[in-house]
């Protein structure tokens, strides 16, 4: 679930208004304090919030059913939560998070 929760959390990627992923952000490239306080509840927007909780809430439910296969997870995990927007990217730190 950390994973997942992360994958909405602003100081580890950037989504787009439909959540689609766009960027993935290099943690070793980004100051420590900043990235501590993107990753703080407090400073979350609400759609990273309902994203994160939305998709947990959706994986334990799936565990809880014993019939839920792996397929229908990963099926999930790609077309939702992971999701990825046109031309997506990695690597550079997010302009919130450079170090100074």
């Amino acid at each position: 679930l950390h994973m997942v929760q992360d994958s909405y959390c602003p100081s580890h990627v950037k989504r787009d208004e439909n959540s689609n992923i766009l960027h993935f952000y290099d943690y070793e490239k980004q100051d420590t304090t900043k990235h501590v306080s993107g990753d703080n509840i407090k400073n979350a927007d609400l759609n990273s919030l309902v994203g994160a909780i939305e998709a947990s809430k959706t994986l334990i439910e799936y565990r809880a059913n014993s019939d839920t296969t792996w397929s229908e997870v990963e099926q999930y995990l790609d077309q939702s939560v992971w999701r990825l927007g046109e031309n997506a990217t990695v690597g550079t730190a997010g302009e919130k998070y450079e170090e100074d």
